[in-house]
């Protein structure tokens, strides 16, 4: 079982990389400049980017939620923490599961 992840033991070491779309991440790259170019970014894009950046990446939630209100033109600060919240399993006792397999298979179908 999964437990929520808070902020505290976090860590900022990969930010710049992550913001800078250089994380080594192929298609977390490609969505960091589509948001970056845009402002935009489709729903699933954005709550799978929550999950590789907090799991994957180890970054703290607050720091991609202050990104997505920087960078998104539809950003509202009520939902789009507590989108990022969920997805850190906060809010919640239950995480918000992202599948490796949707993500590639998601991915592959823009082609």
């Amino acid at each position: 079982m999964l437990t929520p992840v808070p902020d505290e033991g976090r860590h900022d070491d990969g930010l710049a990389a992550a913001l800078a779309g250089l994380t080594g991440i192929d298609f977390l790259d490609a969505w960091m400049r589509e948001l970056v170019a845009t402002g935009y970014l489709h729903n699933r894009a954005r709550m799978w980017m929550a999950a590789i950046r907090i799991f994957t990446l180890r970054l703290r939630w607050k720091a991609g939620a202050d990104l997505f209100m920087r960078d998104l033109h539809d950003g509202d600060p009520a939902p789009k923490t507590m989108s990022w919240r969920r997805v850190a399993g906060l809010p919640v006792d239950k995480l918000w599961i992202y599948l490796k397999i949707e993500i590639f298979y998601q991915k592959n179908q823009k082609k």
